[in-house]
Formats: structure tokens, sequence, C-alpha cells
């Protein structure tokens, strides 16, 4: 898919969708039931779409409603079984979650087996020895080769208790442990453990199902399994914070007026807060009424999803100028720097989002992405609409005003937030402006072109 993206100024209100990075590990996780699971909030993309034909394949019945955003899953008649064999991932290879759901089949199955292998987004190198050595430590025989990947249960006993210590604070790697631990029926305690919003959305849900865990939002995750699992649950994830950023840098790099409704705390929205006050925004939050959120339901039923109050309330949250800049912001002989850090600091997700906003800073601004060696590259493609961008290696990109802008063709890489802020670029340009292989959109963000349309921002597929 291409699209061609006009400038506009933003003005309106959305509504979150629900994260897919809580999702998908939330839906391969209620294989654990043997019952019914309903969950709200699912966004209806691609990743997802992936999950449900699979899990409809294998003999689970599913009914989703994308328009609600509502998923049932019912795992009443789905008998465990000795052996699966996934022959043709087809599509599923395209998306690293799928190792969710192979961890997941290894609480029903003796033995899972692969026939490929998985990548995702291309952001480098991204190895899976954390999310292997879990499996090993929890009890799983792991066998890579040339044709695959074999997950097998190991006949010894785990005793009862577990300890894993994580090199990395891997968000999948924390939500692969968490899963098979529950259904190893084994205490399990994660030091060094990821604790991101959609990790704690997983541990809310598996609590849900009769799990005990304490530390959620924490590096230390303590899980005790329930001796049964919950017959029916229902369950709501939250809004996405990536999403709730994106349309709030969207509101700054071309100064609008964007009301975004969501269901999250504001101590979720610190993070990426803190950056905005590097370019001379904050992120102001006020609850809202019930009977104003129902009113832009109705306005907007068509293009943004019914379901965002869950507990913890409706919030809005929009951006606003700052009347003086931080006498902190620069130091003398420095750039100012900008660098993700495991959470609660900036998600490196969310670190894309921001080269826009630099690319109209009065000052240079250098983007370090530690974490991924191919993360940055796309930033080159700005030098097309006279982004001034310097390159010091793969994990550095200093970022410098230009003269005067244009408009441009670019190419969009396989990198979902990249993609994005290639949108949000484009739409602060006075000219027109096409992106090419833009469909990696929608492996996060449902209904984004339509969303636009709503404020009043003019966005064509080609």
């Amino acid at each position: 898919m291409h699209i061609k993206v006009k400038g506009a100024i933003p003005k309106g209100t959305v509504i979150v969708s629900g994260n897919k990075n809580a999702a998908l590990p939330v839906i391969a996780a209620s294989m654990l039931s043997r019952g019914k699971v309903v969950l709200h909030n699912i966004p209806n993309i691609v990743d997802v779409q992936l999950f449900i034909e699979f899990l409809k394949s294998i003999g689970v019945k599913v009914t989703y409603s994308p328009q609600e955003e509502k998923l049932e899953l019912d795992y009443s008649r789905f008998k465990d079984k000795k052996v699966i064999e996934i022959r043709e991932p087809g599509r599923l290879s395209k998306i690293r979650a799928v190792i969710l759901l192979l961890a997941a089949l290894v609480t029903r199955f003796e033995k899972v087996v692969f026939r490929g292998f998985f990548t995702g987004c291309s952001l480098g190198s991204r190895p899976l020895t954390v999310h292997f050595r879990n499996l090993e430590r929890l009890g799983v025989i792991v066998k890579i080769s040339s044709k695959g990947i074999i997950l097998k249960r190991g006949r010894s006993g785990l005793g009862r208790n577990s300890y894993i210590y994580q090199k990395e604070q891997s968000v999948t790697a924390t939500e692969v442990a968490m899963i098979v631990s529950m259904g190893r029926r084994v205490q399990t305690t994660i030091y060094n453990a990821a604790c991101e919003p959609h990790v704690q959305d997983l541990a809310l849900f598996l609590k849900s199902l009769g799990a005990v865990i304490t530390g959620e939002g924490t590096n230390r995750l303590v899980l005790k399994p329930p001796s049964r699992f919950a017959h029916k649950v229902e369950f709501a994830i939250h809004s996405d914070h990536h999403e709730l950023a994106t349309f709030l840098a969207i509101s700054s790099v071309q100064p609008g007026s964007v009301n975004v409704i969501h269901n999250l705390s504001e101590d979720f929205l610190l993070p990426f807060d803190s950056v905005f006050n590097t370019f001379g925004y904050k992120v102001v939050t006020v609850d809202i009424p019930s009977k104003e959120v129902q009113a832009i339901y109705e306005k907007n039923a068509n293009v943004l999803p019914k379901v965002v109050a869950v507990k913890g309330g409706v919030r809005v949250s929009k951006l606003q100028r700052l009347e003086a800049r931080s006498k902190y912001t620069v130091y003398n002989g420095g750039y100012i720097t900008i660098k993700p850090h495991p959470w609660p600091g900036l998600p490196v997700d969310l670190l894309p989002l921001f080269v826009p906003l630099a690319a109209y800073h009065t000052e240079p601004i250098l983007f370090h992405n530690w974490m991924y060696d191919g993360g940055l590259f796309w930033t080159l493609e700005l030098r097309k609409a006279g982004v001034k961008v310097l390159m010091a290696d793969p994990h550095r990109v200093l970022i410098h005003r230009g003269k005067q802008y244009r408009g441009a063709t670019f190419e969009a890489p396989y990198i979902i937030r990249a993609t994005i802020a290639l949108v949000i670029f484009a739409l602060s340009l006075k000219q027109e402006s096409i992106i090419l292989n833009a469909d990696t959109i929608y492996r996060a963000h449902p209904n984004f072109i339509e969303k636009l349309n709503t404020l009043g921002v003019v966005i064509e597929k080609i």
C-alpha cells in the first residue's frame, strides 16, 4: 500500500485503540483456559488477525467483532494433544510475537513443531536467546535446526519453585516465561523482568484466570499458578500508549488541537511527556464525563472503537505549550540527546516519533538507539525533503533543521513506528508527499488513516 499525504493542521478528537502489544500475549495466554474467554479493546490489526486465523485453524471457536473490538474464544471443546505441527506458517513468519503462540501451545501440547522461522520489523539483530533460555528454565526442551523450531516438554520435574534471571529486560521473553510458568504449574520468580504497561496487562489477565501475581510494574515478578483456571473470564486491555503518543506527536509537529481519549493512568504518560518537554510541550490530562464520551462514540462510530472504558476511568490528553523551556535542556558543548530506556523510561518504539519534531528544532538533536543496530537508517529518507541528517554510526543519528522543506516520495522501512514518523513529517510539509510501502501501519494502528481524516487531514491510499 502506498499513501499520498497533504500537509494539514489536525483538529478534533480521537479515541486510542487497545494496546497491540498487550492484545497478542493476552490472546496467546487465553489458551490456558478450559472455558470461555471474552476480551475487549482488541484492535483490528494484521497481527491480531493472524493470531485469530491460527487459533481457528487448530480448532478453537473464535468470534471477533472488529467494530466493537470484542473477541470471544471458546476452549471448552479444545482438547490437549501430544503433537502439533505448523508446516506452513505463512505470514506468521513475519511477526516475532509468534513465539508467544508457541509458548502457549507447549502448555497444551507435549510437542510443538514450527517449520520455519520468524523475523518481525527490520530493526537489525534481534536474537531470541533470552526467550529460549526462559523456556528451558521452565522445563521445555528447545531444538533449533535449519528446518525450524521444536519445543518439547521435558519429563523431569521442576520442583515447586523456579527462578529465572534475564540478562536483558526483554518484554516478550518476560511474557513467554509468564505464560509457560502458568501452564507448567510452577511458581516462578523472574528477576530483571520487563515491566511495560503491556506486561502489566498480561499479569492482570493471568490474575483474572486465578493466578496470584506480585511485583507487576517492577523488575521482580513472582507468579503462582492457580490449582484450577477460571472457567469463564471477561477482560479489557488498556489503551495503547504508543498510539496515544503518536497522535500527540501529530498535534505538535503541525500545531493543532487534538484531544486523545484513553483509559491510561497519568504515570503511564510520564516517559514520553518528559521528551515532549524538550520540544516545549507538556501533556495535559483530565477526566471526562461518561456522557461526553458516549457522544463522541456515537459521532465517530464508523472509524473509532466503542470500548475504551475499563477500570480506572476515561481520560482525555492533549499537548499544551510550555511557557518557557527548561534551563537544563542543553548543556555547554553538547547536543540534546534522546534515547530509549527500559520502562519506565522512553520506550524504544516511540523514539522515531520525535524525529519529525527534531527536524524543526532550532538546535541539532542526537538520537541514540542503543538497542537495535538498524533502527535509525530510515531517517536518511528525510534528506529527500531537505532535512540535515548525519549518521554517526548504526546506533546514532544527528538531526538538524534544514533551510527549506519540500514534498518528497519516501520509501517506508518495515518498521511500524518509523513509517508512522514519515507520515507525521509529511503532514508538516506544505507540498504533497508520497510514502511507499506503508502497509506496516496496519500492524499496530487500526483505522489509522480514517482517524486522521476525522482530524481534517487528507490522506489517500494509492
